[in-house]
């Protein structure tokens, strides 16, 4: 009795995928469900015998030397001898069975592309933003045509942080051929990096990708006297009449004092606007020594809105040249400069007339008329007021909400008559702004007058 379909074998791949044709190649055939069959006889020698043999085919030849392994293995003697070319697989189980694998196995009359490659620099040693050079050549040994040749790079350690600008593009290599790859290297930061380098191809005859070829090399970056700065604005977003502060961070990154410190004035620019300026640093300037830094800062007030843009660098003298050292003219994030939350409510709902002992609903929506959202707005100092009565049965609902900016919610009051008269409510809202943090009210208005009647 055979298999079922969940026991019907499957082929997976041939391992190697390819081989020459001057001499035999061992391989193996990875799949699933390579089942022997077992076969009971009565009154034999052998109750049970096992029948193992897979015939495979490659193309219309039947591989003479085939061993079961396992249910997931078959081991393979390929021939030497066969024409070059893609060769489909077929396997032939026990009971008959026939499965193939398409483009299984790829015959070479010539050893494939084998990549070889090095890696040397210009200069190995340089300052920080100076140049050099690195020139990785790749030689193909093998004996088919490599395309697809191209290098990728990681660079790691302290003075990783470089400009690159590669002068090459992906390459064919023919064999006993090479090829060249350059990349003009600008340092950025000082210290020792490792260059990783991983050269990758394809066989031209098989399409087959080449293993995948690396290598190490160094750089050294030594340190010039620089100052190095950053800038930061906060808040990131202010209402107008805010105070913003403005802090320049300068550090000393290079070898030696740099002396006199200190910062330009700030360029303001922008369609948004903060006044005000004055400097909080004491003193004006500051000697840094190496591997420290300062911070200079300047206190504004928002006063129009939009976005504001801020830039400002700083410069000193190199103590041990007397030269002059800048920082880059650094720029922070736009400041956006809004108008803070403002509520305003009005009563949108409110019956002239009931009856008593009547339900009723009253609706009073609260709109937020600045650009900062306004958080947890509740209804304030409410109040009922007037000859009649009434008791309120549930809400205001909801009892706490945030109101974005230009936003707007209503707030749903249940109430019942309880006696005879007129009354007039009387409420406000508030609520906390999100950008300031400032406690934010409405003005108590008046509802129209409710009548209650019997």
């Amino acid at each position: 009795m055979g298999p079922g379909d969940g026991y019907a074998p499957r082929l997976h791949r041939v391992v190697p995928g390819w081989g020459v044709n001057t001499q035999p190649v061992s391989a193996v055939l990875e799949g699933e469900n390579f089942l022997p069959v077992a076969t009971q006889h009565l009154g034999g020698p052998e109750p049970v015998t096992m029948e193992s043999r897979f015939d495979v085919y490659l193309g219309e030849r039947r591989l003479p030397d085939v061993t079961w392994e396992d249910a997931h293995t078959l081991r393979l003697q390929i021939p030497e001898g066969l024409a070059p070319g893609w060769y489909p697989l077929e396997v032939e189980t026990p009971l008959g069975e026939r499965v193939e694998l398409p483009r299984a196995y790829y015959v070479s009359e010539r050893p494939p592309s084998s990549l070889k490659a090095s890696a040397t620099w210009t200069r190995e040693r340089l300052w920080v933003g100076e140049e050099t050079r690195l020139l990785l050549t790749v030689e193909n040994t093998g004996g088919t045509r490599a395309r697809a040749v191209h290098p990728e790079l990681r660079v790691e350690g302290p003075g990783r942080e470089v400009k690159l600008r590669p002068e090459s593009s992906p390459s064919e290599v023919e064999p006993g051929a090479s090829v060249s790859f350059a990349w003009k290297v600008e340092a950025r930061t000082p210290g020792a990096s490792l260059w990783r380098l991983n050269v990758q191809g394809e066989d031209e005859a098989s399409g087959e990708r080449l293993p995948v070829l690396s290598m190490e090399t160094g750089l050294e970056v030594r340190e010039r006297p620089e100052l190095t700065a950053s800038l930061q604005v906060r808040p990131e977003v202010a209402n107008v009449g805010q105070k913003v502060r403005v802090t320049l961070h300068v550090d000393n990154a290079g070898p030696s004092l740099v002396r006199d410190v200190r910062p330009e004035v700030p360029v303001i620019e922008g369609s948004g606007g903060i006044e005000g300026g004055s400097s909080t640093s004491a003193p004006e300037s500051v000697d840094v020594p190496p591997g420290e830094g300062r911070d200079f800062e300047w206190t504004y007030v928002a006063s129009r809105t939009g976005a504001v843009n801020v830039r400002v660098g700083a410069g000193g003298f190199d103590d041990f040249t007397g030269g002059g050292v800048r920082s880059e003219e650094m720029r922070a994030p736009p400041l956006f400069v809004q108008t803070p939350g403002r509520l305003v409510a009005a009563f949108t709902h409110v019956p002239v007339n009931v009856n008593a002992g009547e339900f009723f609903l009253v609706d009073l929506e609260v709109v937020n008329l600045g650009d900062s959202p306004v958080f947890g707005v509740t209804l304030d100092r409410a109040s009922a007021s007037g000859s009649g009565g009434v008791t309120l049965v549930s809400g205001p609902e909801p009892t706490s909400v945030d109101i974005p900016g230009k936003g707007r919610v209503v707030f749903r009051a249940r109430l019942v008559a309880r006696q005879r008269g007129t009354c007039v409510f009387r409420v406000g809202a508030r609520g906390v702004d999100q950008t300031d943090g400032e406690r934010v009210s409405s003005p108590s208005i008046d509802s129209p007058l409710v009548n209650i009647t019997r």
